[in-house]
């Protein structure tokens, strides 16, 4: 099963792309409307948008990947995996602040207009590691806000997989 999902950050006012809902689809198909459905709302927006698809997985060989690799074979998106990456959680002393998660941040805010976010769906909430990311966004209000201001401008869809009819 495939969702995609639609809605609006208000903290920060990020947009999320309108996408659709896919269930129990094929792969070849799956991969084929990603694309499609990507791109046209692209072309609908009218603008030339660079886009990143952020891997958030436990596993970096499970569906989740899998269903990226079939975007990125229709798309020209980059990715990021963030199992690449070294961060830890939120701290409200910010003694993590040294850690890879602002500069990885720095660095998808300033490269790219659109951030799809990909995870699986773990006991009915995104993985561990797309918690923790989205958790230290709060770091962007925190002590590096003209960095959390440029999200303003920035659109967001997400990508979520599961197994059976949940």
């Amino acid at each position: 099963q495939f969702i995609f999902h639609s809605r609006k950050c208000c903290k920060f006012g990020l947009r999320f792309l309108p996408l659709a809902v896919i269930e129990n689809a094929l792969p070849a198909s799956i991969s084929n409307t990603l694309a499609v459905i990507v791109n046209t709302t692209l072309q609908k927006e009218n603008m030339k948008n660079k886009v990143v698809v952020i891997i958030g997985s436990s596993r970096n060989d499970g569906d989740t990947k899998r269903l990226v690799t079939e975007l990125i074979n229709h798309s020209n998106f980059d990715t990021i995996n963030l199992n690449d990456y070294n961060f830890s959680y939120y701290d409200y002393e910010h003694e993590n602040s040294n850690d890879d998660y602002i500069k990885l941040t720095k660095r998808i805010i300033e490269n790219y207009n659109t951030f799809i976010f990909a995870t699986p769906v773990y006991w009915y909430a995104m993985s561990g590691i797309m918690k923790v990311f989205f958790d230290r966004i709060t770091d962007l209000l925190d002590f590096e806000k003209e960095l959390g201001r440029q999200l303003r401008t920035k659109k967001m869809a997400v990508i979520t997989c599961s197994i059976g009819n949940n």
